[in-house]
């Protein structure tokens, strides 16, 4: 396993500018299409190469199409970095129970990392481990 979520991250997301209408960013989600079958699960609101809030599609889904996404945005935002422990990104997802969260390099945001990828990554080499203790892995 990867020491540093360098290897998982996804270049599988969607940003808008502040000023979105929720209408626009609905609309982006619909016109884009996920390689792999990924799921997207939040859109991640960008001022320049700033990474300044992220909605939730269902934060989307339930609000009024007009008004725009700063004003339904969290701006309290938990990031990670690629070089960030495996183990710390995955005690973030714990914690807060998100299904992914935002990669960013000096406040821009780079990539996304998942739950399921995390998880993946852990169960792997968890499995090398009993492997080896069992003399399977050489």
């Amino acid at each position: 396993m990867s020491e540093t979520l360098a290897d998982l991250v996804s270049d599988e997301f969607q940003t808008a500018a502040p000023t979105t209408t929720v209408d626009e960013a609905i609309d982006r989600f619909r016109d884009r299409t996920p390689t792999d079958g990924t799921t997207l699960y939040y859109l991640y609101v960008v001022e320049g190469d700033e990474l300044v809030g992220v909605v939730s599609v269902t934060d989307l889904l339930n609000a009024d199409q007009t008004t725009t996404v700063e004003r339904i945005m969290t701006t309290d935002i938990r990031t990670v970095s690629t070089d960030t422990p495996v183990a710390d990104a995955v005690d973030s997802i714990s914690e807060r129970g998100f299904p992914a969260l935002p990669v960013t390099e000096d406040s821009r945001i780079v990539g996304v990392v998942r739950a399921d990828e995390l998880l993946e990554a852990v169960e792997n080499e968890m499995t090398i481990t009993a492997l080896k203790k069992a003399g399977f892995w050489v």
